[in-house]
Order: structure tokens, then C-alpha cells, then sequence
């Protein structure tokens, strides 16, 4: 046995090696990933149950054999830590002349000679599942915020359909051409409000609808005016102004146009959350160059730096009812078309989001 061989045997039966496995143990009947612990030779010396399920091995010797050594230079590389890991993936044969790309992120737990790793390994359908979940949750989210202005906007055409009804009962009671105007010019108003309420709830409806995730080529411009059709009932509401700028140009973009959407609009509710007395929030789109940059500036009370480095971070958030996802949602998105999403912040003064996406090729 050579001496890494005999180093690791040794240091599987230390008390602090047996602790560490125990508490991993207990926590991989709570948790959707794998775990490892990985030498710093690359050699896995534990795998959870749910690492063992992802990689298809009854148990340790044959994920070892299915998976091999682990590069672990990147992370010696890159000095990895819990909160900055490093993350790739690593390729598993599943035994049938074939193998499966899981994602794996290394965090260092050791050092010096001791130095280990904790391998998370993600199953791909259940990051697929998880993400889902978040973009239904954010989008919720941002439905809340809507359907509360939507409903207040709605009780003009319906108070005024009221009104006219009343109105054509009484014309209904009357004769001669005065009267017979009088009841088209009412059916008239009543037709006008009917159609503007429906287009208030197709409006209101098409929000609701989480779409899948095929990519198209579609008119960024003509989203972005979407985008703020919907915010005006909620931001009269709430003592917001409103401003909007873009090219009357179409500016095409390849991608998932629901899921960029709503990128954008959790973005957008973190600036109106921003400024809960009112403010302003300004929407631009343009182009630099071969990139289409969408900006969301708000006056609220703006975001400190130490927040701002951990902003897109899940679970990081401010506020008491946030589960800090929204934003790291929306990075995600972004970061999945081949875009960036960045912030710059003065507190008290407000901030500035912007969205890079690449523009569609001709």
C-alpha cells in the first residue's frame, strides 16, 4: 500500500472523520443533493446515500470506479470556501457504455496535510425541478403585487356599468327617437367598459401563466412596453412615477421570452419594494454594441456594498416576509441566455439594475 493509500486509511479512522460523516449522514435524509468527501488526491472517501442514487452505484467501491478520480485543482486552484465554492461537473459511467454529466460543487474542509473537500453533487432533473419551483415562487410573488392594482382599476368599469344599467332601466321606460338615442348612446358606454375590463383581465391572466421553456426569437423593445403596461395601474396606486425609454427600433433577442420576462419583473418589484412612500422608477432599453441592455433605476433607499456582493445569492434578502429568491432567480435566467445582471447602489439615494443580454444574431 503507497503512502497516500496508507494516509487515507488513517485519516478515515480518525474521531473527526467518523463526527464529520455523521453529521452528513443525518443530513442526507434531509437534503436533495449528494455529498462526498473527497481527498486531496481526488479519491472519494464517503459518499452519502442520495450521492450514491445520483451516480447509479450500490455503493462505494463502485462509485469510485464509476466516477474515478476528481479533479480537485481547480479548487486548490481557486481556494474555495463555504461561501465560494468552486463548481463544475464531473462525468459518472453509468456502466452501460455511456455516462451522465452531473453538476458538483467542492468546498474545502481541511488543511495542510488534513486538507479534504465536500463534494455536492446535483442531480440534474431535480436542479431542473428546484429552479422551476423558484420561478413559479418569484412569479407569484410579483402576481401579488399586480392583482391588487388590477382589482382597483377594475372597479371603474364595473362602477360605471352600474351606473349606465340603471340608466338604461329608466330609458327602457321611455318612448320616442330622444329615448331610443339615449339607449344606444348607454348600451354603447356599457359595450365600451364591458371590452375594457375584458382587456383588463387578459391582461391580469396572462401573468399568471408560467410558460415552458422553449427559446424563440423575439422583440426585447416590445417586451419591455409589455412589461410596463402592467406596472402603471400599480404604480399610480402607490405614488410612483413611471418612466419608460426605449428605441421604437425592434431590438431582437434568442430566448425563453417568459422566463426573461420574468427575470425582468423581479427585478422590477425589488425597486418598487424599494420605495414603499413612493419614488420613481425609470425603465430603459438600448443596445451597446452587439449586447441589449436593460436598465431598472429606482429612488429608494438604496443597497450597502457589503449586501451587494452577496445580492444575488439565494436566500439573501432584507425583508422580514422575503425568501430571497427573486434575484437570484433572475441571475439565473440571465445567466442561462448568456447574459450578466449587475447593480450599482448609493444608499439613500437609490440604485440601478441592469440586464445584458446578446442580441440575435442576423
Amino acid at each position: 500500500m503507497n503512502q497516500s493509500k496508507l494516509f487515507a486509511t488513517a485519516l478515515r479512522d480518525t474521531p473527526e472523520f467518523q463526527a464529520l460523516r455523521n453529521h452528513l449522514e443525518a443530513l442526507d435524509a434531509a437534503l436533495d443533493v449528494g455529498l462526498l468527501i473527497i481527498e486531496s488526491n481526488g479519491v472519494v472517501a464517503y459518499a452519502s446515500l442520495r450521492a450514491l442514487a445520483i451516480a447509479g452505484a450500490g455503493d462505494l467501491p463502485e462509485l469510485r470506479e464509476r466516477i474515478g478520480r476528481i479533479d480537485v485543482t481547480p479548487a486548490h486552484a481557486s481556494g474555495s470556501s463555504r461561501l465560494h465554492p468552486t463548481r463544475g461537473t464531473v462525468r459518472i459511467d453509468t456502466g452501460k457504455g455511456s455516462a451522465v454529466t452531473v453538476q458538483l460543487e467542492l468546498h474545502e474542509i481541511g488543511e495542510g496535510d488534513s486538507r479534504q473537500f465536500l463534494g455536492v453533487l446535483r442531480d440534474p432533473a431535480m436542479i431542473h425541478a428546484t429552479e422551476l419551483d423558484s420561478r413559479h415562487a418569484a412569479h407569484l410573488r410579483g402576481l401579488s403585487h399586480l392583482t391588487a392594482a388590477a382589482a382597483h382599476d377594475a372597479r371603474g368599469p364595473l362602477n360605471s356599468i352600474a351606473l349606465n344599467l340603471e340608466l338604461l332601466r329608466n330609458a327602457l321606460d321611455a318612448s320616442g327617437p330622444e329615448a331610443n338615442d339615449r339607449r344606444l348612446r348607454i348600451t354603447g358606454i356599457l359595450d365600451s367598459e364591458v371590452r375594457r375590463l375584458d382587456v383588463m383581465l387578459r391582461t391580469l391572466l396572462n401573468q399568471t401563466l408560467l410558460q415552458d421553456d422553449s427559446r424563440d426569437r423575439f422583440d426585447l423593445a416590445e417586451l419591455v412596453r409589455d412589461l410596463h403596461a402592467i406596472l402603471v395601474p400599480y404604480c399610480r396606486a402607490h405614488r410612483i412615477q413611471l418612466d419608460l425609454i426605449t428605441p421604437e427600433a425592434p431590438i431582437l433577442v434568442d430566448g425563453n421570452r417568459d422566463a426573461i420576462k420574468h427575470a425582468m419583473m423581479n427585478v422590477i418589484i425589488n425597486g418598487l419594494e424599494a420605495m414603499p412612500t413612493g419614488g420613481t422608477l425609470g425603465l430603459s432599453l438600448g443596445c451597446v454594441g452587439e449586447k441589449a441592455v436593460f436598465s431598472v433605476t429606482d429612488t429608494g433607499r438604496g443597497i450597502t456594498p457589503e449586501l451587494s456582493n452577496r445580492l444575488f445569492i439565494r436566500f439573501t434578502t432584507t425583508k422580514k416576509s422575503g425568501a430571497g429568491s427573486g434575484l437570484y432567480v433572475a441571475r439565473r435566467v440571465i445567466d442561462g441566455h448568456g447574459g450578466a445582471i449587475r447593480v450599482k447602489s448609493e444608499v439613500g439615494l437609490g440604485s440601478c439594475f441592469e440586464i445584458e443580454l446578446p442580441s440575435a444574431a442576423d
